[in-house]
């Protein structure tokens, strides 16, 4: 019998999305395997339990359905790092009456009768040297697709001087909120990645995660990671107290005071880099707690 398999339901392998990043860090971690189409490997096998990882709405759910009707003994469980994300159709009708468990990095929202609530986030923290200052050759970036709860937001900063990193689509749709910033494509996370090369990052969160606690986002350990200094909007103030991080000295409220806090930073770098920096510490500590978490699932 196999013990675990994860199943991707995306068959383009894009590094910039964060539950194909953790689907990959769990293969790593605990050698389970990750079915991206590959289902008739797997078809005839016994599987103990059957892990679903998607955030896409094209993928093939009527074969994931099938596969998942198929292994009818297999405890069942998803995912999900997105509050806002739902089950396909085909999936729900799949997993009724069910063994069915939601793995997620948000609190429940009701409805789902088990439910484990976990930092995935900081699933993908991994420390690298950062950049010297010298080097960084852009100023901010912001990156990510379009969400309707951040609108207010895009339009609060989003202005000539910062870089979006996002999808064609999601372009045109920042653009139509009259949004005029500098754009690129999504960055893959590999070596050519440009991301350290910024200087600064900006966090910004939804509306609904002002009121519902979903712990830092994928971003910020992103940008701990690479050493990118961060600068955060004053209402993602609440999440990074309860979550444990002392943001004060580095929130924004308006173009102009983040306009003014990178000029005052610029001006001695590493000494604000060296205070994020120190984050890193906690950061791996919340990492080293969801490995050990993760490990009591998949083995």
């Amino acid at each position: 019998m196999i013990k675990a398999v994860i199943i991707e339901p995306e068959k383009r392998r894009r590094s910039f999305t964060p539950y194909w990043r953790n689907d990959q860090e769990i293969y790593s971690l605990f050698k389970v395997p990750v079915i991206n189409g590959e289902f008739h490997k797997y078809w005839n096998e016994k599987i103990e339990k059957i892990f679903l990882s998607y955030a896409a709405f094209w993928s093939d759910y009527a074969q994931i359905a099938s596969f998942v009707n198929r292994h009818k003994e297999s405890k069942l469980y998803w995912i999900i790092n997105d509050y806002s994300l739902r089950l396909n159709s085909a999936i729900t009708a799949a997993v009724k009456d069910r063994d069915f468990t939601v793995i997620a990095s948000f609190h429940n929202p009701g409805g789902w009768s088990q439910f484990i609530e976990l930092n995935l986030n900081v699933l993908i923290f991994n420390p690298q040297t950062p950049l010297p200052f010298s080097k960084r050759k852009y100023g901010i970036i912001y990156y990510g697709m379009y969400r309707e709860g951040r609108a207010h937001y895009f339009q609060k900063y989003f202005s000539s001087e910062i870089v979006i990193s996002t999808s064609r689509k999601n372009i045109i749709l920042f653009k139509q909120l009259g949004c005029k910033p500098k754009f690129a494509l999504p960055f893959h996370w590999n070596k050519s990645n440009p991301f350290p090369q910024f200087k600064y990052s900006l966090y910004i969160e939804d509306s609904y995660s002002h009121r519902n606690y979903t712990y830092p986002a994928n971003r910020f350990y992103e940008g701990l990671s690479c050493g990118v200094l961060q600068l955060f909007d004053e209402k993602t103030l609440p999440t990074f107290q309860k979550a444990g991080y002392d943001i004060a000295s580095f929130i924004i409220k308006n173009k102009r005071s983040l306009k003014i806090a990178m000029s005052h930073i610029d001006k001695n770098y590493d000494h604000f880099l060296k205070q994020q920096l120190e984050w890193r510490i906690k950061a791996a500590e919340e990492r080293e707690e969801l490995v050990s978490q993760l490990k009591e699932i998949f083995q």
